[in-house]
């Protein structure tokens, strides 16, 4: 089902960038980039795989794709399948899009309208940029919000800093999920068994030894850390569970 459609259904309507000369402009979406993602997430679990290390429920602009999207990602997690079926339990307590769509309706319809999950990834990173263009606003918004009535001891100098604390974190986040999305090449690791299973799937094992290696300055301990980041926080690491 297109946006369009769901319009018609009676599903929230656009939101609108507060502020005179923005006022027409409707924030930076894709709702059906958003559709055609969970789609091929529902259809094929494998989708999740290609867009995990970046993408989380926050930067689907729509909420209820926000809540589709987390419980799908739960679910996987838990070693469970996501499907409009094993999905439906979750959902069938939620407000009805329309009179005549319920949300587990429209997640067979999403299922079924969905095609292949070869552009899972795409969609994946329409969805992200977009999100990023949206917090930019904020930003910027808050910025010019700030230059036109800000407290007595909010300085210029303050402002700034603020702005370009916040900026950093954008940006940081953004090469974060640029690293993610393109990927990793890893030698596999060919030795995990029951009794050590892994901490990387194809990668590190429980109770190996691992060595990092490259020339000098490449970023070898940066490297380390991160994955060690990654374990500690149960998130996958270059696509990998």
């Amino acid at each position: 089902m297109k946006f369009e459609d769901r319009q018609k259904c009676g599903a929230p309507q656009l939101h609108v960038v507060a502020g005179s000369d923005a006022s027409s402009k409707r924030v930076p979406h894709n709702l059906e980039a958003e559709q055609a993602l969970l789609g091929a997430i529902l259809v094929n679990n494998e989708a999740m795989d290609r867009v995990s290390g970046f993408l989380e429920p926050h930067h689907f602009f729509d909420p209820l794709h926000q809540r589709i999207f987390e419980t799908a990602w739960k679910l996987l997690r838990l070693g469970k399948v996501a499907t409009p079926i094993t999905m439906r339990t979750f959902f069938e307590r939620a407000e009805p899009i329309s009179p005549n769509l319920t949300v587990p309706q429209y997640l067979g319809t999403l299922a079924a309208n969905a095609t292949t999950i070869i552009n899972a990834q795409d969609y994946g990173r329409t969805v992200y940029d977009l999100a990023t263009r949206r917090a930019l606003i904020i930003i910027g918004e808050d910025m010019v919000t700030g230059a036109y009535d800000s407290p007595v001891d909010f300085t210029p100098q303050a402002q700034i800093e603020e702005a370009e604390t916040r900026l950093y974190d954008l940006s940081r986040r953004q090469l974060d999920a640029k690293s993610a999305d393109d990927g990793l090449e890893f030698a596999d690791a060919t030795r995990a068994t029951e009794s050590a299973p892994y901490l990387v799937k194809g990668l590190i094992t429980c109770g190996s030894t691992n060595a990092v290696y490259g020339p000098s300055r490449a970023g070898k301990t940066f490297l380390a850390l991160d994955i060690a980041f990654h374990i500690a926080r149960g998130k996958r690491y270059g696509g990998r569970r």
